[in-house]
Parts: structure tokens; sequence; C-alpha cells
């Protein structure tokens, strides 16, 4: 009885390599499963951190030193358009006393009061300045880029300032005689919506 169980368990050559064959099958079935599903992790991962703007940084955020140089805080008093008050500590100002409303963020052709775009800056904004009276066609061109590609900056001309191009965010401000687009893009990177803007938050 025993020898009749052991012939009918007993698997022959080519079962034998068939049963190894499908274990090897498994195996490998099994390596690839593992492998999707790592891969599909990581890309998981990099969507989201695609996603989320890291401009967004909340409280964990540091605040950022630079570049450019750091200006005395003026404050953010509300004035009525049309109103007076002390002048700026810099042209263009980084602070200080503006107006109830802000600007539309994007390109302009025409400056805009510094009462306006200040309440931008509060609100965590970059702006971009330039003044050429000789024509600077391809700088503005590279500053136009900078701004398509961010939601809360604003480009524009403006004849008050001495220097041909300058970026402001809250309390920070880099003046350049000869544009730089890597500096420029650095100043933008580090200070858009940075939370030393005091109502960085609020939209």
């Amino acid at each position: 009885m025993a020898s009749e169980v052991t012939r009918r368990r007993r698997q022959t050559p080519t079962q034998a390599r068939a049963a190894r064959r499908e274990r090897r099958n498994r195996r490998t079935r099994l390596k690839r499963i593992l492998a999707l599903v790592a891969v599909g992790g990581v890309s998981g991962l990099f969507l989201i951190a695609l996603f989320i703007p890291q401009s967004f940084g909340g409280g964990e955020r540091d605040l950022p030193d630079g570049p450019g140089v750091k200006q005395e805080d003026q404050g953010r008093e509300h004035i009525p358009e049309g109103g007076s008050h002390a002048p700026y500590n810099t042209i263009p100002p980084t602070s200080g006393w503006h107006y109830d409303r802000w600007a539309s963020w994007g390109i302009k052709s025409e400056p805009l009061p510094s009462e306006l775009f200040i309440h931008n800056m509060e609100h965590g904004g970059v702006i971009l300045h330039y003044n050429c009276p000789d024509g600077c066609s391809d700088e503005v061109k590279q500053m136009e880029e900078i701004v398509r590609r961010t939601d809360e900056t604003i480009l524009m001309p403006n004849p008050d300032m001495e220097s041909r191009f300058a970026l402001t965010a809250w309390n920070w401000l880099l003046t350049m005689e000869e544009y730089d687009d890597a500096l420029a893009r650095d100043f933008v990177r580090n200070h858009l919506n940075s939370p030393n803007a005091p109502e960085w938050p609020s939209r």
C-alpha cells in the first residue's frame, strides 16, 4: 500500500521541471509586483511634491536671509488713497504706508503708485522694477518670463528709482545696474510668499 502511494506522488522528470519552472515564474511575478508598487510609491511622492507649491511653507519655512539687502520696517499702516505720509526709507520702498486695495498681479506698462504695490508685498508678493530711459528690451523680456511663471509677482517701469533694475519684497531690496537673471530668479525664489511678509497667508 505504501509503495503504491509513493509511486503516485513521485514526479516524472518532465513534471519536476514544470514544477520548478512554475516556482521561478511565481517568484518573477512577485518581484515585478513589488517593483511596480515601489515605483508607484515614488511617483506618487514626486507628484505630491510637484503640485504643492514650495512657496507656501507655512510656519515651518525659514525666514529668508537674502539675496538683497534687508531694510528697516516702516510698518504697514493703511491710508486713504491720495493721503499724505512720511517719506519711504528706500526707492522703491519695501514697507510702509499703503492703500487698502492692492494691484492686480502681472506685467504692467505703466508705473504703479508705491502705496498700491506695497500692499501686494505685504501679502508676500515680489515686485520687479526697471528704469531704462535708453531701453532695455532684452532684460525686460527676461523679467517678463519670471512673472509669467509665477502667480504673485508684478513687473513695472519705475522712473523714480536711481538704479536700472530692482526687485522688492517686504523689507528686502535688490538693486542692479546690469541685470542678472540668475540673481533675480534667486530673489523671487527666496522671497515670494515668504513668511517674512506680515500677511503672506492671507489671500
